[in-house]
């Protein structure tokens, strides 16, 4: 029930978000984890013997994921690398937003090289999305761009797990 009322929160943001970062008509689904038609304790028992042969649980509210779909099929399957991240970002935004708009809170963003498998355009539309979230925001990455990100207020440099202050 909690990850449903989440799930219903959060999905008018990744609405918005998916539909400015990547353009394309996906689909997010919360799956719970067990086949809805029974009850949880009647999925539990039903894979009892099955879960103490493999010594692990296979249903339950611990199996529940989100999925991405593209008219049917998953998204992995239909999206290329660079689409893929920004379907994943766009995961990431809409939980900030709903943060920020919801509760007030202002995240801090931990970016690992944002310019990777994306083009200029798209990333473009990713960091201006990401600076509109107005959250502190750290950066790796191979190749400064302050262009896209702007003055920082700190630079480091990190050589041979040495980190330096620039």
């Amino acid at each position: 029930m909690a990850r449903q009322r989440v799930f219903a929160a959060l999905h008018p943001y990744w609405i918005e978000i998916a539909a400015e970062l990547t353009n394309l008509p996906i689909s997010l689904d919360l799956q719970s984890g067990w086949d809805q038609s029974v009850s949880l304790g009647d999925a539990l028992a039903a894979a009892t013997k099955r879960d103490r042969d493999r010594r692990t649980t296979t249903v339950g509210p611990h199996r529940a994921d989100l999925t991405l779909k593209i008219r049917g099929r998953p998204a992995r399957e239909v999206l290329s690398r660079g689409q893929q991240k920004l379907s994943a970002v766009a995961l990431n935004l809409c939980q900030l937003e709903y943060l920020k708009r919801e509760h007030g809170l202002h995240p801090t963003l931990l970016l690992d090289d944002p310019s990777a498998e994306l083009d200029r355009e798209r990333l473009s539309r990713f960091i201006g999305r990401v600076t509109g979230l107005d959250c502190q925001l750290v950066v790796a990455a191979l190749d400064r761009d302050t262009a896209l990100f702007g003055t920082p207020e700190t630079v480091f440099h990190v050589e041979q797990g040495r980190v330096f202050r620039v």
